[in-house]
């Protein structure tokens, strides 16, 4: 079992301008890219998705 099967995961938005999925406390996302933030804004459900994260 990984990491991020056994803990909670939260969404964020990575360098690349993606969502992404990561633990709380991380610097990086599931897939290895740097968290740019945590805290979704208004409009970024409008964002494409990792592939590596969603699934």
């Amino acid at each position: 079992m990984t990491k991020y099967e056994s803990n909670v995961l939260v969404s964020c938005i990575g360098v690349d301008n993606k969502q992404h999925i990561c633990l709380p406390d991380s610097d990086i996302c599931k897939c290895g890219v740097k968290i740019r933030r945590k805290k979704l804004l208004k409009n970024d459900h409008k964002l494409f998705s990792c592939y590596e994260c969603t699934f």
